[in-house]
């Protein structure tokens, strides 16, 4: 596994959340050119199980969505760009140019808007590229959670410590506090 970070020097911030969805779209292009297939994941997303498996194996581009139609074909679910898992071929590096190439056509826009306006271009159409939603029932729900969740980072730690065990899946056998907010999980049965 290899891990990219981008750097941070005043000259590469960018100004608004669009900006830093063009340019992380760029970074994507540049990963699969490189022949990295990759998942992407938000900072606020917290796995709790092996994603892996979850995904389709005949899909060049997945991605979650916000709330899942029903089958992972269907082109009415709505991405979401918090999530996705892309394998480097031709077909998802000529994808990304595209995507990329189209969001000045909607400037302003998220790029996992602009993915909702262009999903159904014949363009991407007729690259082949395999597009698949990810199932929303893997997600945390997290009307479990709510007001429980404090913005004290103090509060959020003693909530982590005395709750969020009871929330984990009982195969889960231990979990490892590392900070006030980053959870790491694991099985014990690996260690």
């Amino acid at each position: 596994m290899v891990t990219f970070v981008l750097p941070s020097s005043p000259s590469l911030r960018w100004q608004t959340f669009a900006d830093v969805s063009l340019n992380r779209t760029i970074s994507y292009v540049l990963f699969l050119r490189w022949g990295y297939n990759f998942v992407f994941t938000d900072a606020d997303i917290m796995w709790f199980r092996d994603p892996f498996p979850r995904f389709h194996h005949d899909a060049d581009f997945q991605i979650a969505c916000h709330h899942f139609m029903g089958s992972s074909y269907d082109l009415e679910n709505r991405p979401n760009g918090e999530f996705n898992f892309v394998k480097s071929n031709i077909r998802s590096i000529e994808f990304y140019k595209l995507w990329y190439s189209l969001q000045e056509v909607y400037p302003g826009y998220y790029d996992q808007d602009v993915l909702n306006f262009i999903k159904v271009d014949p363009f991407i159409i007729d690259t082949g590229l395999k597009m698949r939603f990810l199932d929303t029932n893997y997600y945390f729900d997290p009307n479990i959670v709510r007001n429980l969740i404090s913005t004290s980072v103090k509060q959020l730690l003693n909530y982590a410590r005395n709750d969020l065990a009871d929330l984990l899946e009982t195969c889960i056998n231990r979990v490892i506090y590392l900070d006030s907010d980053l959870v790491v999980v694991d099985d014990i049965s690996k260690l």
